[in-house]
């Protein structure tokens, strides 16, 4: 019996904020059926550094994930050497396309469940877990329990600008070793996501993208997403009414009212009341998402009817107080 094994390199969309000593310590060992399996971060070579914690733990990037899936599989066919010093794959070509078919898919789930706990849990942009070299799923290196090893994969190398290094953009968070346990588990089962925290993941890119009216328009929608759902969206009587009445056109009901007079009779609170700043801030989003959609004008007039034009840290503080909403939302 012999326990063959499948290397995959993979290289994100985008590289990953790690916080840590040596990114070497970043390995998450786990099974799932008969496979055992491991992701390993490999950290980019020549990588920056910065927001040194101590003397030996800082900032730094990751550019390739490595994912180790072994099995028990009986005999492998035996593969003759040429003689030229090589091997010949003819005679074994089936059986290792067949291992490829059966190894690739569980690789690209590992893969995307982690992807999803960067870009949903620690808030890291840019993630997207189907934007990869397909090539990287289906060539994988083959080993075998025996010391025979039968092939690699390319490695191409990746050179961007890295918002989340500076430590405090848009509420990322940098992965660290003490998520370890969060990522076994993520690893181990698929991690729930809401519409509103895509939508949210979508204007935090495009705000980094320097893309202000695509961001204002996404961060209003996760207003409505997310105090709308929590009022009505149960599968309850309520909501299947509320429902019906919105079809109909027969509900005006604005955030601002949802999280001001609705709230203060619901929960006995009201966002208004508590967080007047970002009520404030989410007020102005909401003028100027209306100019957007009514005039194509990415401007809005303030309380004292001045005209404002939004710049990158106007809507970077209206993506803080949208995320301090959510929270207090979720808090009820």
């Amino acid at each position: 019996m012999a326990i063959l094994t499948a290397k995959f390199i993979i290289n994100p969309p985008h590289s990953i904020v790690v916080e840590c000593k040596d990114v070497e310590e970043l390995s998450y060992s786990l099974s799932e059926d008969e496979y055992s399996l491991s992701v390993n971060l490999i950290g980019m070579e020549g990588s920056p550094k910065s927001g040194w914690v101590d003397s030996n733990i800082y900032r730094q990037l990751v550019d390739k994930i490595e994912i180790i899936i072994s099995k028990e599989v009986g005999e492998i066919p035996d593969i003759p050497k040429t003689a030229q010093g090589g091997r010949d794959f003819t005679d074994a070509g089936e059986y290792f396309n067949e291992k490829k078919n059966e190894f690739s898919p569980l690789a690209n789930k590992i893969y995307g469940r982690f992807i999803k706990y960067i870009k949903y849990v620690l808030k890291q942009p840019y993630m997207n877990s189907v934007e990869i070299d397909k090539d990287q799923l289906l060539n994988p290196s083959w080993s075998d329990s025996n010391g025979n090893n039968y092939g690699c994969v390319s490695i191409r190398m990746q050179v961007e600008i890295i918002p989340v290094m500076d430590g405090k953009s848009l509420g990322s968070i940098t992965l660290k070793p003490d998520h370890e346990t969060a990522i076994k588990e993520v690893l181990s089962s698929d991690l729930k996501v809401e519409l509103f925290q895509d939508i949210l993941s979508d204007a935090q890119t495009a705000i980094f993208s320097n893309d202000i009216r695509r961001g204002v328009f996404e961060m209003a929608l996760v207003c409505e997403l997310s105090s709308k759902r929590k009022y009505f969206y149960d599968g309850g009587v309520a909501g299947l009414a509320f429902d019906y009445f919105e079809d109909k056109a027969k509900i005006r009901i604005t955030v601002l009212e949802l999280i001001s007079v609705v709230a203060e009779e619901v929960f006995g609170e009201s966002f208004k009341a508590v967080f007047p700043d970002d009520y404030e801030n989410i007020d102005y989003l909401f003028r100027c998402r209306n100019k957007i959609a009514h005039k194509g004008k990415v401007a809005y007039k303030d309380k004292n009817g001045a005209w404002v034009y939004p710049d990158l840290v106007l809507v970077k503080n209206w993506f803080q107080s949208v995320e301090n909403l959510i929270s207090w939302l979720g808090s009820k």
